[in-house]
């Protein structure tokens, strides 16, 4: 007989919504000879650890005859924005007035753009300040973006997996991009997204929210 290692399964016909509490009665072993698991005793949970799942709350739903994988127990929304950068990557918070989008209907992983309407530039010898009017007059509007959002407020999955897990998100007007610098030096893009969050490059007038895989 081949030598058989048990993992930690969800019970046939058993239903397990998001944020329902793991119960001793919902799960079963599953045996697999070890000959056959490949790398699946780095990704499932075995069921002599059934104990530490225990008590824990879903993150996604189950129908049954499902093996738990270590994935499934992390909890969506309680990473640091650290923990999603690449190489040459930098995280930059800009705070949004919440008027401006709808927060719930935003989520991590999005692509998210500014309508800018630019500063009022003083011309070459004048030394007048632009006036608010100045600004305000200004018909013009830029496009930043779009950027990849990693972050909104203290989530970075989706609000209903974040409200069953851990309640309600914090500090929704503040978004979290992606940034890319190297050799010391930010992006053209990352630059323009600092300098708005300064108040150095124009006031936001709409938040952007762009398909995936845009390509401008």
């Amino acid at each position: 007989d081949y030598e058989k290692i048990q993992f930690l399964a969800v019970k046939s016909q058993t239903q397990i919504a998001i944020g329902e509490v793991f119960k001793t009665e919902h799960f079963m072993p599953i045996s697999i000879p070890k000959v056959h698991i490949g790398n699946l005793d780095k990704v499932a949970v075995k069921y002599d650890s059934r104990s530490a799942v225990i008590g824990d709350k879903a993150k996604k739903t189950y129908t049954g005859d499902e093996l738990i994988m270590q994935d499934d127990l992390r909890t969506p929304g309680i990473l640091q924005p650290i923990e999603k950068l690449g190489t040459n990557e930098i995280a930059v918070q800009i705070p949004v007035d919440t008027s401006s989008f709808v927060a719930s209907r935003v989520n991590p992983g999005d692509q998210i753009g500014f309508a800018v309407k630019p500063l009022t530039k003083l011309s070459p010898g004048s030394k007048k300040e632009p006036s608010e009017a100045d600004n305000n007059s200004s018909k013009e509007f830029e496009i930043l973006g779009p950027y990849d959002l990693i972050m909104i407020g203290d989530r970075t999955g989706s609000t209903e997996i974040y409200k069953a897990t851990q309640g309600n998100s914090k500090n929704e007007n503040i978004l979290t991009f992606r940034g890319k610098i190297k050799d010391k030096k930010l992006d053209q893009e990352t630059e323009k997204l600092i300098k708005l969050k300064n108040g150095e490059y124009g006031q936001i007038i709409q938040l952007l929210l762009y398909p995936k895989n845009f390509k401008s």
